[in-house]
């Protein structure tokens, strides 16, 4: 009989600790329109995707008051962490990947633009897609041209073309690793 009491009391116990999700999170997890990658992005063109307001959330405040982030969805979501999209207003307007666990802590953020760019002479363009699998493929192509000596202009047909292909991927904890 006692045996049974014990048994009885530590199942109860057991089933009783259930991870607290911080209110933030349970709003990101339950309000956020859930975005379907293959998601795909070009620092050339501007991001058609639309802003969410969710004017409560003290995560997001952080995100604004910090660097004037604007939120757009969820990518992906698993029982202990919450990956959302947003961007900020830089020159090209660059997407950012936040991932959350359930207590509200950042556990890895990431820009999808890592250097692009337009100045003379030289001209940066981010392509990147994140895939189903969890997978960020970023393709960095960069172009320069010689400039005359007075630096006024670029000199035709001094073209050179760079092309860097980067893959990486959000693991189950939420962490993002480069694979390649």
């Amino acid at each position: 009989m006692k045996l049974r009491i014990i048994g009885l009391i530590l199942l109860l116990s057991c089933c009783g600790q259930q991870e607290k999700i911080n209110k933030d999170i349970a709003e990101l997890k339950e309000k956020l329109p859930k975005l379907e990658p293959p998601l795909n992005f070009n620092s050339d063109r501007k991001m058609k995707l639309r802003s969410i307001e969710l004017p409560d959330n003290e995560l997001i405040k952080k995100l604004k008051e910090k660097s004037y982030f604007t939120l757009v969805g969820k990518v992906f979501e698993t029982d202990n962490n919450i990956t959302i999209l947003g961007y900020v207003p830089d020159d090209i307007g660059t997407p950012i990947l936040i991932t959350y666990d359930n207590s509200g802590n950042e556990l890895s953020s990431h820009a999808i633009y890592e250097n692009a760019m337009g100045d003379m002479g030289h001209y940066t363009t981010n392509i990147v897609t994140i895939t189903p699998d969890r997978q960020i493929l970023f393709t960095d192509s960069t172009t320069t041209r010689k400039i005359n000596a007075e630096g006024t202009d670029e000199i035709p047909g001094t073209d050179s073309l760079s092309v860097t292909h980067k893959k990486y991927r959000l693991t189950d904890q939420g962490l993002i690793e480069n694979v390649e």
